[in-house]
């Protein structure tokens, strides 16, 4: 399925690319029955079967994309007329009738807080007021033209 996404992606445009304070990890579920839980991530073909299996939006993010980006960067892209949001692991689409986004704020109380952002199945997050992902929310906002609502709650 990717690669027919990717094979015409001649007019691929960077819409915006955002810096966040905390490391993004791929997504993947480790398996804490073995010696070596962690091991996943060292293994691309078996995170690619649990994506399938588990997060079938979610696509491993081309290699025109990932120039220049860091653990840190998420960028928003189109590409024939579709939009989309990578890091640096993974990528998904937006902006269908379809689509699940969802904003958690939560404040800062007995912790630090956090902001996330759940777009279809790319969940993202950052530390209480990070500006990447607020600047990423509008993009989205701005691209799907609707205003999400704010979860907020306390870290408590």
């Amino acid at each position: 399925m990717e690669s027919s996404l990717w094979s015409d992606a001649k007019n691929f445009s960077i819409t915006q690319s955002v810096q966040i304070n905390n490391r993004i990890r791929p997504y993947c579920l480790p398996n804490y029955a073995s010696k070596n839980p962690e091991s996943i991530y060292n293994n691309p073909l078996l995170r690619r079967a649990q994506k399938s299996l588990y997060k079938k939006s979610l696509l491993d993010t081309p290699n025109f994309i990932l120039e220049g980006m860091t653990e840190n960067t998420i960028r928003v892209w189109t590409n024939n007329g579709k939009h989309f949001v990578s890091t640096i692991f993974d990528t998904v689409e937006f902006g269908g009738k379809e689509d699940q986004i969802e904003i958690n704020d939560l404040l800062p109380a007995k912790g630090s807080g956090r902001l996330s952002v759940n777009i279809n199945d790319l969940s993202l997050s950052d530390s209480y007021g990070s500006e990447g992902l607020k600047a990423l929310i509008s993009t989205i906002e701005t691209v799907t033209k609707k205003k999400y609502p704010i979860y907020q709650d306390y870290d408590s």
